[in-house]
Parts: C-alpha cells; sequence; structure tokens
C-alpha cells in the first residue's frame, strides 16, 4: 500500500542539501566579513549632548598678517607646529616695492623744490619792499602835491594835524 504523502517523502528524499549548505556558507562568509570590519576599522563616534565642552591640549592662535596683498607662497601644513618667526606665507611686495620707488622719488626732488619755494620767497620779499617803498614815496608825493595846492591859511589846520600823526 502507497503511503500517504508519497510525493512530498519521494521529494525529500531526493533532494540534496547543496543548497541549504550555500545559503548557510553565504551567511556564515558575511558573518566574517562583518566581524573583521567590526573589530578592526575604527568608526568615528559623534556624540550629541545639550551641555558638553570639547577641550584642547594646545589652544590655536589667530594669525593675520601686518599687510594685506596678494598671496604667492605658502608653508602652511593641517598640523603642523609653528614657532614664532616661522615664515608662514609670502605676500606679493611689488605695491610696496613702486610705492618706495616713488617716495624716493619725491625725496630726490625735495632740494630742488625748497630751493625753488626759497627763491620765489626772495622774489616775493623784494617785491613787497618794493611795494612799500613805492607807497611811500607815492604817499610823501601827494601830501607835496596837497600841501603845494593849499594855501597858508587854508590848510593850517592840516599841517598842524598832519605833523602829529
Amino acid at each position: 500500500m502507497a503511503t500517504p504523502f508519497a510525493r512530498t517523502h519521494n521529494a525529500l528524499t531526493r533532494e540534496t542539501p547543496r543548497l541549504a549548505l550555500l545559503a548557510l556558507a553565504i551567511a556564515a562568509a558575511l558573518l566574517a566579513i562583518w566581524l573583521l570590519w567590526f573589530t578592526l576599522t575604527s568608526v568615528t563616534l559623534y556624540e550629541v549632548s545639550t551641555s558638553a565642552r570639547l577641550e584642547v591640549g594646545t589652544v590655536p592662535r589667530a594669525v593675520s598678517p601686518a599687510q594685506s596683498g596678494r598671496m604667492i607662497a605658502t608653508r602652511l601644513a593641517i598640523g603642523r607646529r609653528v614657532t614664532a618667526g616661522d615664515v608662514l606665507v609670502s605676500l606679493d611686495a611689488e605695491p610696496q616695492r613702486l610705492r618706495l620707488a616713488e617716495a624716493e622719488r619725491r625725496m630726490r626732488d625735495y632740494p630742488r623744490r625748497l630751493a625753488s619755494v626759497d627763491r620765489e620767497m626772495a622774489l616775493l620779499g623784494e617785491a613787497d619792499s618794493a611795494d612799500r617803498s613805492s607807497a611811500a614815496a607815492a604817499t610823501r608825493a601827494a601830501r607835496a602835491r596837497d600841501r603845494s595846492r593849499c594855501s597858508f591859511a587854508s590848510c593850517r589846520g592840516y599841517r598842524a594835524t598832519s605833523r602829529r600823526g
């Protein structure tokens, strides 16, 4: 007599455990890879806190140049220790060189310009003294004309006041 579930029984006896062994081997390999990764690699851990404090062994310092300008070379590297006096960046000095050359040129011109101003002041002084002497001569001439026009009786008061003043 045939057993109940004969087909199921025959299917189970014919089936080999190859597929199950393959799935088990893949699962074991994945588990081994995950365990290796878990134990050998470093993972950055970010922590969230409402009241946390970060302390650093050395305090970073702000660095700023004394002059602004275009940077032409740098010797900076992240994490590199520097000491006072180390050159960190090189700035383009061409604008400063041009300003220095212009200032030196102006300094060379100052003696000539100063001599020119001295000559101008001397000429103005001579012109001023000439103006004063001509004004004094014109005043004397005007007084002489006034005296010659006045009669003795009519200019008496004028002469008396002019001598006092």
